[in-house]
């Protein structure tokens, strides 16, 4: 209890200064793939950034708060401390949040994607998720296993990003899916790709790369005439797997265009969930880049129980 006292002191001092401040936002210098996709990205950058001053208290983001800071802050890893006062309070409120939802032990539990969704948060603002105020997110994400493969699969990315290393029986649930990709969405696939390329790709399990085709190619399967993959949040997310996947054929353009097609004239793709979604899939940063972010983050040596003889077949 003690630490939580501390915490929301500190939090709230922090909070109740930089309310008091009214900076203008600076500018950002990303990188980007380029092209039609630039200009996108930019109207909805700047979007997400005017509607963290929609309602009461900047409270425009609401529950999506995390989503809206991981995209700005991929979009350029140094966002926080250039855009100013506001950025640091959103940051500060998030944080709060988060402890807060530790606090409350009494009432139902934090739901594992949702504390994904923090964890990753925390590692784009360069706050090690492996110690937040002395609470190991990461070792309560792995505590609980979700029951949904998407969840499960988005679960296992989090833990990814953070330097941590996947477990066997998560590596090995992850192939349970490459082996049998006829029965899962492109949601869920498209997840899949995004978890196998980190976890091969941050733990030098290389042997796992040749695992990532088989619903890479599933995932191109479901693409539309259109250039879609379902919903615009499928859409993009899809768009993200198949990004990195390797040679695998499919309608980029098709699908680039349908995106960007459907954004608003505010710069907007109708609400901020789906903004959020959409710019990790215009932007050179999406899920799969959290840990480009450069903070000097220490990434743990694998231990004896997590990987001991284990073999991919």
């Amino acid at each position: 209890m003690k630490w939580l006292l501390q915490l929301v002191l500190t939090l709230s001092v922090t909070f109740c200064f930089t309310t008091a401040q009214n900076p203008e936002a600076a500018g950002r210098a990303s990188s980007w793939i380029g092209g039609a996709e630039h200009e996108g990205a930019l109207r909805a950058l700047k979007w997400l950034e005017e509607a963290q001053d929609l309602g009461d208290g900047g409270g425009g983001w609401g529950s999506d708060a995390p989503r809206a800071l991981l995209a700005l802050q991929l979009s350029n890893c140094s966002w926080i401390p250039n855009a100013g006062m506001k950025a640091e309070l959103a940051a500060t409120k998030l944080e709060l949040q988060i402890a807060l939802l530790l606090w409350r032990h009494h009432e139902p539990p934090i739901s594992p994607g949702r504390l994904a969704q923090y964890t990753l948060a925390l590692g784009a603002m360069c706050k090690d998720p492996r110690d937040f105020h002395g609470h190991d997110l990461i070792s309560l994400l792995l505590r609980h296993e979700p029951e949904s493969d998407f969840e499960f699969a988005f679960v296992t990315l989090a833990v990814c990003n953070s330097g941590s290393h996947a477990r066997k029986r998560h590596i090995r649930r992850l192939l349970d899916v490459t082996g049998d990709t006829d029965k899962h969405s492109a949601d869920t696939l498209a997840m899949v790709v995004l978890a196998l390329r980190c976890v091969a790709q941050e733990h030098r399990h290389r042997d796992l790369l040749r695992f990532v085709a088989p619903p890479a190619l599933a995932l191109a399967a479901l693409q539309q005439a259109d250039g879609s993959f379902g919903n615009l949040h499928t859409t993009a997310l899809a768009m993200q797997a198949l990004e990195g996947a390797g040679a695998i054929a499919w309608d980029r353009g098709a699908a680039m265009n349908l995106v960007l097609s459907s954004q608003a004239p505010d710069g907007s793709f109708g609400d901020t969930f789906t903004t959020t979604e959409v710019v990790l899939a215009l932007q050179s940063r999406g899920l799969a880049q959290v840990s480009q972010c450069k903070c000097n983050k220490p990434r743990l040596p694998p231990s004896d129980t997590e990987l001991g003889n284990f073999t991919f077949s």
